[in-house]
């Protein structure tokens, strides 16, 4: 700024015309702004909702239906334990009883109710348990599995008329930047809430056992650690 000043204030050529006589003012002497003091809002500021109303109304609509599903598995001792002659002297049986926790959601399939999960959450299981958020259980057993797209239905053993049915949705409806919430049991941490976008569509993974591949699949930034297997993936409209 003094830059630009100095330069307008330089002395400009004396022009050819007869000099004039200017009449001369005296100087204005500079005054200082003030400032008056605004006074602060009266009672707390109230910001915009940050987030869709409808992400909660999705949460509070779908919750009831997350089940914790319990399992016990008999899973072969490995090779390396069993040939190994200091193993061998304590009778290391050839089969291991281990148990896990993954998760599930109900679904209703015309009067019945049936419970979604992952292939592998019920895999070799002797035992299934369903736990819902109120904490009551139910037996459970797999009526089918596919290992492909690593999906299990579970029959409910019992009275499920107090379970919720989540509703399914379009996956060929969901588009990248869409809302997701996932839902699960998360390290053994019960009906735990994460909030994220869908990243991409169409993935193709190998499976982590390395025998085969996952296809189509969708692509989130919603935090899932293990125990979230089975969970659902919602949208705005929970579905």
């Amino acid at each position: 700024l003094s830059l630009l000043l100095s330069a307008c204030t330089q002395p400009t050529p004396a022009a050819t015309a007869e000099p004039t006589t200017a009449a001369t003012e005296a100087p204005v002497e500079p005054t200082e702004a003030v400032v008056e003091p605004t006074e602060a809002p009266a009672g707390p500021v109230v910001l915009s909702e940050p987030w869709p109303k409808e992400l909660k109304q999705a949460i509070a609509a779908v919750g009831p239906a997350v089940v914790r599903v319990d399992v016990t598995a008999m899973v072969d001792t490995p090779s390396s334990i069993l040939s190994d002659p200091f193993f061998r002297q304590f009778n290391v049986p050839e089969e291991q009883e281990t148990e896990g926790v993954g998760s599930g959601f109900v679904i209703a399939y015309g009067a019945d109710k049936y419970v979604l999960t992952n292939a592998h959450v019920v895999e070799d299981a002797t035992d299934i348990r369903l736990v819902d958020t109120a904490g009551q259980e139910w037996e459970a057993e797999v009526v089918g599995a596919d290992d492909v797209v690593d999906a299990a239905v579970l029959r409910i053993l019992g009275d499920a008329s107090s379970l919720h049915a989540a509703t399914l949705g379009d996956s060929d409806a969901t588009e990248v930047g869409d809302w997701a919430i996932a839902f699960g049991n998360p390290l053994g941490l019960s009906y735990t809430v994460t909030l994220g976008i869908v990243s991409a569509l169409g993935r193709d993974l190998a499976k982590p056992s390395g025998a085969g591949t996952f296809y189509n699949m969708i692509q989130t930034d919603a935090a899932i650690n293990p125990g979230n297997s089975g969970g659902p993936l919602l949208n705005l409209a929970g579905e």
